[in-house]
């Protein structure tokens, strides 16, 4: 799977950018893309059919996180779980600017389960896999940075990057 991420070969990547320098590998340089670990349609059944709940979902907006209780809710009536996603209200929330942040997807949506299982045995090393859904000429967080290797497989839309 790590091939499918970058267009140099493993081991130049091991070598001169595992945990080193950045490596930008633009779609058209890469083998495929990945619609079919992620797309609109699925970001839809995942909110609306799937029961996630918190913490396998944040809203962010304009740098801060917005509270739990604008996007969550009870799973029905008598229900004593508060942490489901309330779909109508992330929907709200995406309406008015806010990114929608998936977490932990290696542990709900099967092509990503088994996408990491493979990274993980390319890598030799822990991945997790979350998305970031956010609409056109918005932002949910302030530019930041991780301590960590990051891998990110734009899925659909335009974004202006700065790595460093």
């Amino acid at each position: 799977m790590l091939s499918r991420c970058i267009k140099t070969d493993p081991q130049t990547f091991a070598r001169e950018h595992w945990g080193r320098a950045p490596l930008l590998s633009r779609s058209d340089a890469l083998p495929r893309d990945f619609s079919d670990l992620l797309s609109a349609p699925t970001v839809d059944e995942l909110l609306a059919e799937r029961g996630v709940r918190a913490p396998f979902i944040r809203v962010a907006k304009e740098g801060e996180v917005v509270a739990r209780d604008c996007y969550l809710g009870p799973a029905g009536f008598g229900a004593e779980m508060p942490d489901q996603v309330d779909s109508a209200r992330v929907l709200n929330q995406f309406g008015s600017g806010a990114t929608i942040v998936l977490q932990g997807l290696h542990r709900l949506w099967p092509p990503l389960i088994d996408f990491v299982r493979s990274m993980v045995d390319d890598l030799g090393h822990p991945v997790q896999a979350n998305a970031y859904i956010t609409p056109p000429d918005n932002r949910g967080f302030d530019a930041h940075y991780d301590v960590h290797d990051v891998f990110v497989l734009q899925i659909a839309g335009r974004k202006h990057w700065t790595v460093h």
